[in-house]
């Protein structure tokens, strides 16, 4: 069994290891895409290979921004065969290019049920892999959608916003410390546990800026007697608006406030042109997925989020 990168001849063959055909032009699609804006190259897309045949792919992705790899994606196998030996060969051999170009840790999603781009099947034996290969899951989220074709009310009259561009940097990393304080989401709870609060925080910042973003559409909010009740970090994936980051400080939790900020950065969006929102909750966050329900936003699925740490 040979592992490879593809060639640009062979993106159409890479493409049609997804089982369902139906699913080829979008995957397509998606990967062209990719592969403009500089968060996939094709050198990237690995497969392995033997007798000339595809029995299975890899390929990896980066913001834009950075050029590092962080994640992969498209990671099919033969899930009713041999799928270990060859998942795991074809993941070995593909890792030296990555660190060479920075990569330090890995993340891959696992959606349920399927969707776009990826199509994942077989998720028991995926998570078996992942495992095996030293992959931690680090978050289940219940994913929430909305397509904006009817806008939630705008809350008026209690809160007033001021943008990144009028507070800082340094006002956002202190808000970003406050809000995660309590916090129900178990990536950002394990991060404070590991990093600190403070390093935790600037985490979370620096994985935002890598994403598409516009210094505006970051708010915080602030009670009219001046007091801060959290923030709203709204960004754009390479798919649809998101909303990156939502919280309310510890002292304000209670009074509705994620409902405003939920529908402030929606309305955000909705201005700068988007036609669909993304966004995640944790499954143990009924209070923020209670917020998506009120302004308009439909659960569409789960996601477990795995990572690979200190592989450099």
């Amino acid at each position: 069994m040979r592992i490879r990168p593809i060639t640009s001849d062979e993106v159409a063959a890479f493409v049609a290891l997804t089982p369902t055909p139906e699913h080829h032009q979008s995957i397509q699609q998606y990967l062209e895409r990719m592969f403009v804006q500089g968060a996939m190259r094709i050198d990237w897309c690995f497969v392995a290979e033997e007798d000339g045949h595809f029995l299975g792919r890899l390929a990896y992705w980066a913001a834009p921004k950075t050029g590092i790899p962080s994640d992969i994606l498209f990671f099919d196998l033969p899930w009713e065969q041999d799928y270990r030996a060859v998942g795991t060969q074809l993941f070995l051999a593909s890792l030296p290019p990555m660190r060479t170009l920075g990569a330090t840790a890995l993340g891959y999603v696992l959606d349920s049920p399927s969707q776009s781009p990826q199509w994942q099947a077989f998720p028991q034996q995926r998570h078996h892999l992942l495992s095996s290969l030293g992959f931690q899951v680090v978050r289940d989220t219940n994913r929430f959608a909305h397509d904006l074709t009817s806008m939630p009310e705008p809350v008026l009259g209690r809160l007033f916003y001021r943008s990144l561009r009028e507070v800082g940097t340094d006002a956002f990393l202190t808000a970003i410390e406050q809000v995660s304080v309590g916090t129900l989401d178990q990536l950002i709870q394990q991060q404070r546990t590991t990093d600190g609060a403070e390093g935790a925080a600037q985490m979370m910042l620096t994985i935002l800026q890598t994403m598409e973003y516009d210094p505006a559409w970051w708010q915080l909010a602030y009670r009219r007697d001046g007091v801060l009740v959290g923030l709203v970090m709204p960004t754009k994936s390479l798919t649809a608006g998101t909303i990156g980051y939502i919280g309310v400080v510890p002292e304000q939790r209670g009074h509705g406030y994620s409902h405003d900020l939920l529908v402030h950065g929606t309305a955000t969006l909705h201005a700068a042109g988007m036609s669909m929102i993304r966004a995640d909750a944790d499954v143990g966050n009924e209070p923020m997925a209670k917020a998506f329900r009120r302004a308009g936003y439909t659960q569409v699925g789960t996601r477990r989020a795995y990572q690979l740490k200190h592989m450099a």
